[in-house]
C-alpha cells in the first residue's frame, strides 16, 4: 500500500494526476482495508490525512468544499491551515505555503500506535524517525521515504 501511495503522490507531483484523481486514488486505498508495512511490521489502520501546500487558502477551501462532500474540521488550527473532513475516509489539510501545488506530507494512522515501540521497529529496519514539531496533543512523528516525501505516523 505504501508503494502505491508514494507512486500516486509522485505522479501528482509530476503533473500526471490531477488533485481530484490523487484524492480519489488515496480514498480508494484508505477504504480498501488494512495492510502491513513489511520492513518494520507496522500495521496501517488507515490513511489519516494528506497535507497540500496551496497559494490561496480560501480559494482551495472553497474548491474542495464545493467539489467533494466534506466539511470544515472545527479543531483549532493555525491561521495558515484549514482541515476538511471526509468522514471515516480521513482529512485533507490545506496549508498556505510555498511552493504551492506540492504535497507537504501524508499522515498515516497505525494500529495501536506507541511511539517508543514504533521508533524501535523503524530503527531496527534502518528507518530513522524525524521528531518534527506536531500540533500540540498529536502523538506522532515523521519519517522520510526514499524520494524525500514526509510521512507522519500516529
Amino acid at each position: 500500500m505504501n508503494n502505491t501511495i508514494f507512486r500516486l503522490v509522485s505522479q501528482f507531483d509530476r503533473g500526471k494526476l490531477t488533485r481530484r484523481e490523487l484524492l480519489a486514488g488515496l480514498t480508494m486505498l484508505a477504504t480498501a482495508g488494512t495492510t502491513t508495512a513489511a520492513a518494520a511490521g507496522l500495521k496501517v489502520n488507515r490513511l489519516d490525512h494528506i497535507s497540500l501546500n496551496v497559494s490561496d487558502l480560501q480559494r482551495s477551501r472553497d474548491f474542495y468544499l464545493n467539489v467533494f462532500a466534506s466539511s470544515v474540521n472545527s479543531n483549532p488550527r493555525p491561521n495558515s491551515e484549514v482541515r476538511l473532513d471526509f468522514g471515516d475516509n480521513g482529512l485533507l489539510v490545506l496549508r498556505r505555503s510555498n511552493p504551492p501545488g506540492t504535497v507537504d506530507h501524508l499522515g498515516i494512522k497505525l494500529e495501536g500506535f506507541d511511539k517508543p515501540s514504533v521508533t524501535r521497529q523503524l530503527t531496527e529496519s534502518g528507518i530513522v524517525p524525524v521528531d518534527e514539531p506536531n500540533v500540540p496533543g498529536t502523538p506522532g512523528f515523521h519519517i522520510v521515504d526514499p524520494d524525500g516525501f514526509k510521512v507522519q505516523l500516529q
